[in-house]
C-alpha cells in the first residue's frame, strides 16, 4: 500500500474533531438572552464539540451551561446525563437548573437515577454504572488535579465510553499546564503521555518539571482552543461586559502585635518566617491572638462572616469565640456539611467557621460581603477562590476580605503577591491564545447577522483592474504583477495569477467597493 505525504502527516495530526450535534437558535433558553448572549455561545460551541472545557471566572454562570448542555444532551440521546459536584454544590446545582426550567434529581446511587438530569457528589460516584449515561458534567473539574479523594484515573475511567462530556472551572491553574492535560485526557483527547511527547520536553535536569517546545507553542494553544473556552468576561468572546462589572474588592489587613516576652523566639527582634516549619510554628503560637482579632471585628458588626482557617484549633477556637457561629469541619457528616453549606447561603446562619478544601470551590455566596482568613497560605489558587465565593456577579456590596497577619508574614505576603501578578499575566496570555485560535466565533455571529458596510473602500492605483467578459460587474481581474500569487477562496488557497501575468481565476470584488473605481480602468 502506497500512502502519500499528505496522507502521512494528517494522520500524524493531532486534533479534536467535532463529535456533538447542532441545535436550532430558537431552542436556546430564553434566560440566556439579552448580556447573557455569551452564554447562548458557549453552550452551542459546547454542544457541537460534543466533548470540551469551559474555564469560565466565577459568577459568569458556568452552572447554567452545564444544567443546558445536559438538557440538550438528553433529549438529543434519549438518555440520561450525570452531573458530578463537591458535596454542598449538588442541591445549589439543583436550585440552579430550577431557575431556568430544568428539572433534575439528587441522587446517592444508580438507584435514584431517572431520566434527564441526575446530580451527585464526587464521593459517591463509584455507586453509579457509567453505561446507562449518554453525557457526564464535571463541576469544579479543576478536581483533576488529584487533590481530592476521588483521582483522575477513577473519574477518566468512569467516562471513557461516556460519548459527551463537559468539564466546567472558574480558571485553571494559569501555570499548570498539567491540570489542561488532565482536561484533554478526561475528555478523552489525549493521554498525559502523548500530550507531553508531542508538546513538551524535560526542563533542566528534572524528570518531573517540563515546559512547551518552542517551536510546538503556536501548535498546543491551536491544540487546546479545539477543545476549550476559557472566559473573564464577555468582551473575550466578542460580547458587550455591560452589566459585568463588579463591586470593589477591598484586601484589608490586621496585623497583630507579637509579644515577644510571650512568645519564645530564637532571635533578638521578630523577623519574617522565611521556611514553612518556621511560619507554622508562628502560625501556632500566635493562635490566640489572631482568633480574639476575628471575634472583635465579627462580635462587633450585624453582618454576615465568613471564617476561613487552615487547622482545626483555629476553626474551633472562633466557633467558641463568636456566639452563633457554625462550624464545617471534614470530620462533619456529609447531611452536616451540605446543610450549613448551602444554610449559609440561604442566611440561615450569619457566621460560618470553616476550610478552603470543604468550602473553597463551587460555592455561590455572595449574600456575603465580609470574610476573614485567619493568616495567609503560600497558596494563591485558594486565596482567589476563597474570595470568588463572595466577589462575583451578584454581589451588590463590595467585598472585604480581613487577612489577620503578623510581623513575620512578610515573606507570605511576598510571595503571595508575586503569584497574583504572575496569574493575572500568564491567565490573560491564556485567554488569548485559546481565543486567537478558537472556532467560537462561527457560534458567536448571529443567525440572521448580515455585513452591512458603510464605508466605501478605494482600491489603491498601483493595483490595476479590469471587468470581466460578461461585463455586468459581478468579477474583476486583479493583475499586471510579475510574479504568482496566493490568495484564498471559499477557505481554498489558489493561485491568481501565472509568471507572465495573465490571469488564471478571477477576483470577484463585492459590489460595494465598486463606488470608487481607480483610474487604470
Amino acid at each position: 500500500m502506497i500512502v502519500d505525504y499528505d496522507t502521512t502527516v494528517a494522520q500524524k495530526r493531532i486534533e479534536m474533531m467535532p463529535s456533538g450535534f447542532d441545535i436550532d437558535p430558537s431552542m436556546i433558553n430564553p434566560a440566556m438572552s439579552g448580556k447573557w448572549l455569551f452564554q447562548a455561545d458557549i453552550l452551542r460551541w459546547n454542544l457541537r464539540r460534543g466533548r470540551s472545557a469551559d474555564f469560565l471566572d466565577c459568577g459568569l454562570g458556568k452552572s447554567a451551561i452545564e444544567g443546558e448542555f445536559a438538557y440538550h444532551v438528553s433529549r438529543y440521546a434519549d438518555a440520561p446525563v450525570l452531573v458530578i459536584a463537591p458535596l454542598g454544590v449538588s442541591m445549589q446545582l439543583h436550585k440552579e437548573f430550577a431557575k431556568f426550567g430544568r428539572d433534575s434529581r439528587i441522587c446517592k446511587s444508580q438507584d435514584d437515577v431517572g431520566a434527564g438530569i441526575n446530580i451527585t457528589n464526587y464521593e459517591k460516584i463509584a455507586k453509579f454504572h457509567p453505561s446507562v449515561f449518554a453525557g457526564i458534567i464535571l463541576d469544579e473539574s479543576s478536581i483533576l488535579k488529584g487533590r481530592f479523594g476521588v483521582t483522575r484515573q477513577e473519574l477518566n475511567q468512569f467516562a471513557s465510553r461516556i460519548p459527551f462530556r463537559l468539564c466546567g472551572t472558574a480558571t485553571p491553574a494559569p501555570n499548570d499546564f498539567e491540570e489542561l492535560i488532565y482536561h484533554a485526557e478526561f475528555l478523552g483527547i489525549i493521554t498525559e503521555g502523548e500530550a507531553k511527547a508531542n508538546f513538551f520536553t524535560q526542563d533542566g535536569n528534572s524528570s518531573k518539571k517540563f515546559r512547551l517546545k518552542r517551536h510546538a507553542v503556536n501548535k498546543f494553544w491551536q491544540w487546546v482552543a479545539s477543545w476549550a473556552v476559557a472566559v473573564r468576561r464577555p468582551s473575550d468572546i466578542g460580547r458587550s461586559d455591560e452589566g459585568f462589572q463588579l463591586p470593589k474588592l477591598n484586601i484589608i489587613p490586621v496585623n497583630v502585635e507579637i509579644p515577644t516576652d510571650e512568645i519564645a523566639i530564637d532571635t533578638l527582634f521578630v523577623v519574617e518566617a522565611r521556611g514553612i516549619n518556621e511560619q507554622r510554628n508562628f502560625r501556632r503560637a500566635t493562635l490566640d491572638l489572631r482568633i480574639q482579632a476575628a471575634a472583635d471585628l465579627v462580635n462587633g458588626s450585624d453582618d454576615q462572616w465568613a471564617i476561613w482557617s487552615k487547622y482545626n484549633p483555629e476553626s474551633e477556637g472562633v466557633t467558641d469565640a463568636i456566639p452563633g457561629c457554625v462550624e464545617v469541619t471534614g470530620s462533619d457528616s456529609p447531611e452536616h456539611k451540605e446543610k450549613w453549606l448551602l444554610g449559609f447561603a440561604e442566611k440561615e446562619c450569619r457566621v460560618i467557621s470553616t476550610k478552603a478544601e470543604i468550602a473553597g470551590f463551587g460555592m455561590n455566596w455572595q449574600s456575603c460581603h465580609k470574610t476573614i482568613l485567619l493568616g495567609w497560605d503560600n497558596s494563591y489558587e485558594q486565596f482567589y477562590q476563597l474570595t470568588r465565593r463572595f466577589w462575583r456577579q451578584g454581589q451588590l456590596n463590595d467585598v472585604d476580605v480581613y487577612i489577620v497577619t503578623t510581623a513575620v508574614d512578610g515573606a507570605i505576603i511576598e510571595n503571595m503577591r508575586r503569584k497574583e501578578t504572575q496569574a493575572e499575566e500568564m491567565y490573560t496570555e491564556i485567554i488569548r491564545n485559546i481565543n486567537m485560535w478558537s472556532d467560537l466565533s462561527a457560534t458567536v455571529a448571529d443567525e440572521d447577522d448580515e455585513y452591512k458596510p458603510t464605508r466605501t473602500m478605494k482600491i489603491p492605483s498601483w493595483i490595476k483592474s479590469k471587468k470581466t467578459v460578461a461585463g455586468d460587474g459581478a468579477g474583476w481581474f486583479l493583475y499586471d504583477i510579475a510574479e504568482t500569487i496566493s490568495f484564498h477562496v471559499n477557505g481554498e488557497l489558489e493561485t491568481a495569477l501565472t509568471l507572465d501575468g495573465e490571469p488564471q481565476q478571477a477576483i470577484v470584488i463585492p459590489s460595494w467597493i465598486k463606488g470608487v473605481q481607480n483610474e487604470s480602468h
